[in-house]
């Protein structure tokens, strides 16, 4: 699956199981060419400039998390070991899988998990050795991964033992968890690394692998600064031994640092779908009408994005209202997640702004979702009310997430502002004219004079971002909200909004960093990831004690009820401006090319299932 440059930012995991999916008529997609299966032929898969793969080693820090680093590259070659997503189905894929379900005792203290039958591309059988190895990791290197919240993973496990004998691995925690919880949040992080990869130099192996604690502390550091250091030389990729030894369906045999990439297939993949496809290219185009045109001349591209303002607009269910595009099937794809701005809590100029409430629920009243949804992306959106995914429609949904608790009214906005110490002018920004800490003053840390100017980041690479941005800056200066946007390059802003994410400095200045990236909320949205304090995926450095206990509470209790008081605190607080979730993309499939629909809900690139067809 192909990516339109807008909305990548992604984390590893994603929302909500299958068992629980009441409807889902929204995901849709047009049927796969029909015909005989032919064996062979090479598939074309177009990227956009900001969109291609940076980075290879599979525990990603934050600044390399974006897609395609995971799911559009790595997880090509290196899977985790539980397989989210059946089709276009939520919910672990434990056929996929590596291990089959964890079974639970000690009162949910312990979780063990018994490893399948799988190969390595160099022959030796996947073991806990390889488990251990992650985990080593994740115990010493922590701090640089980029799905870490502190007080969860690894830090919820107190031990964990390896029994090569039966090929299961046990996880002993500090406290009972909910299992369904631990096994899709948590569980779901691990890709086990090949053990050819525990060294510390060439030819100098390390103890990152070896399956006691005491061991990896005194090696880990030393293996993942290796690694993370052949990582960094992009030109070695496809040469590098270190990246052939592989377990996922394909291997690399090419790769370039402008995006041009090439993979063949791993002929021991252990899973259950073997490759079709002979070979798979990435092609990378310097912009989305670039990539489009190559799509219109109907003979380069196999799998390519369709640009919002080039698709034909949306249907009811929000998928094309027809088929435009010569030669290709196409159909949006929609994955269960959020999308939000996020305000820089870590300015020490307007964070005393920020961390008001009325100033959100102010924010929050001059951004009209249904009018981006409708004019910048032509019906491909959903409105988004809170942290947890409505669409699609499952238990995990609070009632307080079914209705929009912040309507567009600028009207509202003003009135937020000026029962809270603020006069709004005719035009121009809005300034505090009531300093103070009492009912109806500005707030804390607010000096009188303050002005609501706020410099916005937002990613250049596409025509619908530069759409909503010009509405939203429209709309929230009627209400006296100057937003001042500036456009850079995705990648870079991302990287540098991400390092502001527990420190404050001179290059972090900027106000609102709306990435337009589909933000994951766990197969079970509980929040940890993205809202709890010091989150990996937080780019704001929001942290809130009460947040951080209801999301404690609902990653323990099995019961909907701690879920909700989660989601309905959070709805109230207004963490971030809440912005609408739009499809993840509108791909183009060659129409003689099947198996490439439905799309996987992870967004991962699944060319195993891809074959072409006889005409």
């Amino acid at each position: 699956m192909t990516r339109s440059p807008r909305a990548r930012w992604w984390i590893v995991a994603i929302a909500a199981a299958a068992a629980v999916i009441t409807a889902c008529s929204s995901t849709t997609s047009p049927s796969s060419a029909k015909g005989p299966k032919q064996k062979g032929g090479v598939a074309t898969l177009s990227l956009v400039s900001g969109s291609i793969p940076t980075y290879i080693f599979p525990f990603v820090p934050s600044q390399y998390a974006a897609y395609p680093n995971p799911q559009g590259f790595q997880w090509l070659m290196w899977r985790p070991m539980y397989w989210i997503g059946d089709n276009n189905n939520p919910g672990i894929d434990y056929k996929q899988s590596m291990a089959g379900p964890p079974t639970y005792s000690d009162g949910n203290r312990t979780a063990t998990i018994k490893l399948n039958p799988w190969k390595w591309s160099d022959g030796s059988p996947l073991t806990p050795a390889n488990v251990a190895f992650w985990m080593g990791l994740e115990f010493t290197e922590k701090a640089n991964f980029a799905s870490y919240t502190p007080g969860y993973f690894p830090d919820n496990v107190s031990s964990v033992s390896y029994d090569n004998a039966a090929d299961t691995v046990t996880f002993h925690l500090t406290t009972a968890v909910s299992p369904e919880w631990f096994t899709d949040n948590e569980l779901t992080q691990i890709i086990p690394l090949p053990t050819s990869w525990d060294v510390t130099a060439p030819g100098k192996h390390g103890n990152c692998s070896a399956e006691n604690l005491a061991s990896q502390k005194s090696s880990c550091p030393a293996v993942y600064k290796y690694l993370t250091g052949q990582a960094q030389k992009l030109s070695t990729y496809a040469t590098n031994p270190l990246w052939q030894t592989v377990d996922g369906p394909f291997k690399l045999t090419a790769f370039a640092s402008d995006g041009h990439v090439t993979m063949v297939p791993n002929k021991t993949y252990s899973g259950p779908v073997k490759p079709s496809i002979s070979e798979l290219k990435m092609v990378p185009y310097t912009s989305e009408d670039s990539a489009y045109n190559a799509l219109r001349s109907g003979n380069s591209v196999t799998v390519g994005a369709v640009p919002v303002q080039d698709a034909p607009q949306a249907n009811a269910q929000g998928q094309p209202a027809s088929q435009t595009l010569s030669g290709y099937n196409l159909s949006a794809v929609y994955i269960p997640s959020v999308i939000w701005a996020f305000y820089n809590y870590h300015n020490t100029t307007l964070s005393p702004v920020f961390n008001q409430l009325y100033f959100r629920q102010a924010l929050q009243s001059t951004i009209n979702q249904q009018l981006y949804i409708s004019k910048a992306l032509r019906g491909y959106g959903t409105p988004t009310y809170g942290p947890v995914p409505v669409r699609p429609v499952t238990k995990y949904v609070a009632p307080s997430e079914k209705h929009n608790p912040y309507p567009f009214s600028v009207t509202a906005a003003k009135h937020y502002l000026t029962s809270n110490g603020w006069s709004v002018p005719a035009s121009g920004p809005a300034v505090c004219v009531k300093a103070g800490t009492a009912a109806g003053d500005c707030g804390a840390g607010i000096p009188a004079g303050r002005k609501l100017v706020i410099p916005v980041l937002y990613p250049s690479n596409s025509t619908s971002n530069q759409v909503i941005m010009q509405q939203w800056q429209s709309d929230a200066s009627k209400a006296g909200i100057v937003l001042n946007p500036t456009s850079q390059a995705y990648q870079p802003m991302v990287g540098s909004m991400a390092a502001c994410r527990t420190k404050t400095g001179p290059s972090c200045t900027w106000g609102i960093g709306y990435i337009e990236g589909n933000l994951s909320t766990g197969i079970y949205p509980s929040g940890e990831n993205l809202l709890a304090g010091g989150a990996g995926f937080d780019l704001g450095g929001y942290n809130n004690p009460t947040m951080n206990k209801l999301i404690k509470q609902a990653t323990t209790s099995p019961s909907l009820a701690s879920l909700y008081a989660f989601e309905n605190y959070a709805v109230k607080q207004l963490p971030y401006p809440l912005m609408p979730t739009p499809s993840w993309t509108i791909n183009a499939v060659a129409s003689n090319l099947a198996g490439a629909t439905p799309f996987n809900v992870q967004a991962v690139v699944t060319p195993e299932n891809w074959y072409f067809v006889k005409s």
